[in-house]
């Protein structure tokens, strides 16, 4: 027979605990991120069980079965796209319990530098065709100027060779920009969220301090701590 101070435990493979929690330390390279991550957020599932006593349930976590890591700027992308698009980029660190290897760094900038070479090549050789038309045009076998006025069929040609030139540069310059434009913005985006993220807690851990020596009666030390936050406000 049970008593009423008797813990009862229930367990099943569906019940779970869900955390998050910041980890810090090393310089992570997180999936789909340019930047080394020192501080970020830990997404962790457990497994668990619920004990009964004394009239209430408690949850308490087991195994830890996955974990994944994100930066704060993919976190704060996660819980601000809920149901729209396809999902937040995430490193996955545990699945069913095992370790899974490190991320490896990031590609994206070697790839968005090979799609820029690949383009500036394409000018390139645009330019050079465009050089050797005119040196064809213009130019006798000795490498100097022709005489005369040009023929109607070498104008054509030269012509033709300007507008392709024009065409292959009007289509790749503004594309090389754009590209640009966007990788720059996402980096900066990211290290800007990760920096006010860092600022922020310090300011936290600042003020709980001044609580602190306020409670000790040292308040002749918290000059700096409060021009700290008169600053920050």
């Amino acid at each position: 027979m049970s008593r009423p101070w008797d813990t009862e435990r229930e367990e099943h493979e569906s019940f779970g605990i869900m955390q998050v929690t910041r980890v810090q330390g090393g310089k992570a390279d997180l999936f789909m991120s340019e930047v080394k991550h020192p501080h970020r957020l830990a997404i962790r599932l457990y497994g668990a069980v619920k004990d009964r006593n004394l009239n209430e349930d408690k949850a308490y976590p087991r195994e830890l079965q996955y974990e994944c890591h994100m930066s704060e700027a993919q976190f704060a992308r996660l819980l601000s796209s809920v149901g729209m698009g396809s999902g937040v980029p995430a490193t996955i660190v545990r699945r069913d319990g095992q370790m899974m290897d490190d991320c490896p760094p990031s590609k994206q900038r070697e790839a968005f530098h090979a799609d820029l070479e690949a383009k500036v090549e394409d000018v390139s050789e645009s330019l050079s065709a465009l050089l050797s038309a005119a040196e064809v045009t213009l130019l006798n076998e000795e490498g100097e100027a022709k005489g005369g006025y040009l023929s109607k069929g070498d104008r054509v040609k030269l012509i033709k060779a300007i507008k392709g030139t024009k065409r292959e540069v009007s289509s790749n310059l503004p594309f090389l920009l754009e590209q640009l434009k966007e990788k720059l913005d996402e980096t900066i985006h990211d290290a800007k969220t990760n920096i006010e993220s860092f600022a922020g807690r310090t300011l936290d851990r600042i003020r709980g301090a001044a609580g602190v020596l306020k409670e000790m009666g040292h308040e002749g030390e918290l000059t700096k701590v409060d021009q700290l936050e008169l600053e920050d406000k």
